[in-house]
């Protein structure tokens, strides 16, 4: 186990590292839930139907109607749909290489497959069933997360959500502790200084609202949620039912299953957006003020990529409820070459939407076969690792020179 990351059974996050880094890096002022719930757009996750064979007309038709409920088609849930018929040796050789975990699928019957988005770089296979009406809407209905995401909407800056281990004690101790801890913070944090509401009031101290948007015209909110310091606590317990959930929790990252009898508590803020978690004693005042402080701050980076965290799978209408917000992309990357190259679309049987003209659009390159890291913050961090390697240098040659 790496760098001691588990060495008390628990994950430590990073965030104290991340609250030393300059908070003007950038001038948005606009707190990190508030700013990825208006302008982080969500990652797709994958959705793979496989067969060794033919698809007939009827499950190309179902394919059809899943990616309609996408976003890529006329819906909201993030997810893009594949087909992939593995008896052909060059589809089958690439999406084992895409999708490592694959290769256990005999597709004897068509199968409905589910993976990270390829933004994650993790190509675990989180959920899969015959591929059927019945099982196509099970899976739209139990990735419907609105329960967890209506207080975001209605204005709560992070839904803590604790998994429970089973163990009554445990989970006790857990809750109660980060009730209490959410409870002073709530009192303790206040809102970044220059945020611009709807109604044009400027959040702390003296400055007008021209001077707000002039250090940087993001500080103007794009919704009329409102907006407050304020945080809910849920639980999972252990007996209910929520696979695809549990899965995409649980595979952040492989060693989590390592801690089965802990309680995990998972921050969860704009769109889904969730932070690796906090586990058994990991579970501390500490980490809880920590993350509340990192998701509260200024948002200082505001690449989505650069900062921590997965997007989950959901079924809402953000749109909806952000009437007249701002979706603000990142850089577009060059496409990568994979699996969508592999497959026609003028060989399907049914007529496409330009939106949904190629449903063999899992275009993702291969990643490592793990999460190397718990907080992917690598880029994030690059700044501070240079300057941090150049001080301790230049300290040990300071040092050398006065011992001589």
């Amino acid at each position: 186990m790496s760098s001691g990351l588990m060495n008390k059974r628990f994950i430590v996050a990073f965030f104290s590292v991340i609250l030393l880094l300059p908070g003007k890096v950038l001038a948005c002022s606009v707190p990190v839930f508030r700013y990825a719930l208006e302008r982080w757009e969500r990652d797709l996750y994958q959705v793979v139907v496989i067969k060794a064979g033919k698809f007939t007309e009827e499950q190309v038709e179902l394919a059809q109607s899943l990616q309609a409920v996408s976003v890529l088609g006329e819906g909201v849930m993030n997810i893009n749909v594949s087909l992939a018929d593995i008896s052909d040796p060059e589809m089958r050789q690439t999406l084992h290489r895409v999708y490592p975990s694959s290769r256990e699928i005999r597709g004897d019957a068509a199968e409905l497959v589910l993976f990270y988005p390829k933004e994650q770089g993790n190509q675990t296979l989180l959920w899969q069933e015959d591929f059927s009406q019945s099982a196509v809407d099970a899976f739209v209905e139990s990735a419907a997360v609105l329960d967890l995401m209506k207080p975001i909407l209605q204005g709560t800056s992070v839904v803590f959500l604790m998994v429970e281990s089973g163990n009554a004690s445990k989970d006790h101790a857990a809750s109660q502790l980060v009730r209490e801890t959410l409870e002073a913070l709530e009192e303790q944090i206040e809102l970044p200084e220059g945020v611009v509401n709807l109604a044009g009031k400027v959040t702390g101290g003296n400055l007008s609202v021209y001077e707000a948007l002039s250090d940087d015209p993001t500080n103007q909110l794009k919704s009329g949620i409102p907006l407050r310091i304020e945080f809910e606590l849920r639980h999972l317990p252990k007996n209910k039912k929520a696979p695809i959930l549990r899965s995409i929790l649980l595979n952040m990252d492989q060693r989590l299953f390592e801690f089965p009898e802990e309680p995990m508590l998972f921050s969860i803020f704009g769109r889904g957006r969730v932070l690796p978690p906090m586990v058994g004693e990991g579970i501390s005042k500490q980490n809880i003020t920590d993350a509340a402080m990192y998701l509260c701050g200024a948002c200082s980076c505001q690449m989505k990529a650069q900062n921590p965290g997965i997007d989950s799978l959901s079924n809402v209408d953000w749109f909806r409820y952000l009437e007249g917000s701002e979706v603000i992309q990142d850089k577009e990357l060059p496409l990568l070459s994979g699996i969508s190259a592999m497959i026609n679309p003028d060989d399907l049987s049914v007529r496409l939407t330009p939106g949904q003209k190629d449903l063999f659009a899992a275009v993702s390159a291969p990643g490592p076969s793990e999460v190397s890291d718990l907080l992917p913050v690598k880029t994030f961090l690059f700044g501070v690792g240079t300057m941090a390697l150049f001080l301790t240098f230049a300290s040990i040659v300071i040092i050398r020179k006065i011992s001589h």
